[in-house]
């Protein structure tokens, strides 16, 4: 909100036909969102996942011409199994969309972000895909929309908890691996 008007918030996707693009691209994340991790740097994921069995979804939103929101999904063909104990009594072919940590979110936008972010991509989504979610803080408004029923991110997708949760711990590695050691 700003000025007392609401903005809208619009996602788009990201196509890209060089590698100038991706690094213009790269930058604008960089400098919105300075704390990027390494599983966020579009550079390297593109290097990692521009091959012809994988890609990546590349959903942005822009809010006076700067970079406000960032959603990176990696994609590719897998077998999803139904099991019950060991045996496995269905296996499907899908395209999964799999999305480490939060969209990056900038404070700017509104908190619809997210769901609008998530709707954007269920109208992208083929009929045999499934997205995958993992590495989501507990504190996070993502993780609030993921649980909360009556958010616009449930009504778009069935939400199925797969494990228990667990803590991850993070490495500030600032110089080399010598001082590292």
């Amino acid at each position: 909100m700003q000025d007392g008007k609401t903005r809208l918030i619009t996602w788009r996707e990201e196509d890209f036909t060089d590698a100038s693009e991706i690094a213009a691209l790269s930058k604008c994340a960089k400098d919105a969102f300075p704390c990027l991790e390494m599983g966020q740097d579009l550079e390297w994921l593109n290097a990692l996942w521009s091959t012809p069995d994988k890609s990546l979804l590349v959903l942005s939103a822009w809010l006076d011409d700067r970079l406000a929101g960032l959603a990176i999904f990696k994609v590719n063909s897998a077998s999803l199994q139904f099991a019950l104990g060991e045996i496995t009594f269905l296996r499907k072919r899908i395209r999964r969309f799999a999305l480490e940590g939060n969209p990056l979110i900038a404070d700017t936008l509104p908190a619809s972000a997210i769901g609008d972010c998530f709707t954007t991509l269920a109208e992208r989504l083929p009929k045999n895909a499934a997205v995958f979610l993992a590495g989501i803080p507990h504190s996070s408004a993502f993780h609030v929309e993921l649980h909360d029923k009556n958010s616009a991110l449930r009504s778009r997708f069935f939400v199925v908890p797969h494990g228990p949760t667990y803590l991850r711990c993070r490495i500030r590695w600032d110089g080399s691996f010598e001082n590292y050691l």
